[in-house]
């Protein structure tokens, strides 16, 4: 209503107010562009970030890679305790549960797998 009253009177009014008005737009179209460059940047720097952690993460997978081309880890066997029974000393000489089939050492009275009682051989 303003800019249609200065129009009418042909005033320099009517000038300034264009000015200023485009001015305006154009620190619009200034702080736009800015927006738009630290938008572009921040992104480039997530894309950095980003990057960074996947070479980290192919770095530790080639070196996973490389423990497992080396040497082997040589695993210990331990010898059973005193008086458990282990598989090597199961093969043939353990019985069979009936109920189970499960192989148990041959002197157990009780399946240990499912509780069937074993006649005593006395």
């Amino acid at each position: 209503m303003m800019l249609a009253q200065f129009a009418d009177t042909g005033s320099d009014s009517a000038a300034v107010l264009g000015v200023l008005f485009a001015l305006v737009l154009l620190g619009l179209q200034v702080f736009l562009i800015v927006k738009f460059v630290q938008a572009a940047n921040d992104i480039a720097a997530l894309r950095q970030m980003v990057s960074d952690w996947f070479d980290a993460y192919l770095d530790i997978d080639e070196e996973e890679e490389d423990n497992d081309e080396g040497e082997d880890l040589a695993v210990a066997e331990v010898p059973p305790a005193e008086g458990e029974w282990n598989a090597s000393q199961m093969s043939g000489t353990g019985k069979v549960c009936p109920d189970c089939a499960e192989t148990i050492r041959p002197e157990a009275r009780v399946c240990r797998f499912c509780g069937y009682r074993f006649e005593d051989p006395t």
